[in-house]
């Protein structure tokens, strides 16, 4: 939670965008916003790899994240309402697509019907 929120997050971002994030000793890198940008909590996606990932994926609470910018253009779904919306992601691209998800859902009777498309490399 940024140190400047209150009861919500405070982080100004369109579903569909990235955070770029420093910690100390490592290069910035950019992580997918997992929350839809009216909840509570911010949440980024973090794929357990090298780098700026391995120590987010290890940190404990109150440990300090820095973020840089907020990238990216992101979905614009306001243009998108009254409409049925299809979501196609394959693997980890289902990432950004997880945070239009969550606002989609948040304002169901806003949109039409809604179909997600995950494709996978391999079953299970």
């Amino acid at each position: 939670m940024p140190e400047s929120a209150g009861e919500r997050h405070g982080v100004a971002f369109v579903p569909g965008q990235v955070a770029v994030l420093a910690v100390a000793g490592e290069a910035p890198a950019y992580f997918a916003f997992a929350s839809a940008p009216q909840d509570a909590e911010l949440e980024v996606l973090v794929k357990q790899r090298l780098g700026a990932s391995n120590l987010i994926f290890d940190m404990k609470p109150g440990e300090r994240i820095e973020l840089l910018e907020v990238a990216g253009h992101g979905f614009v779904l306001d243009d998108q309402k009254g409409k049925d919306l299809v979501f196609v992601a394959m693997g980890t691209g289902v990432a950004p697509l997880r945070s239009a998800l969550r606002h989609v859902l948040k304002r169901k009777e806003e949109f039409g019907q809604l179909v997600v498309l995950y494709g996978a490399r391999h079953a299970g």
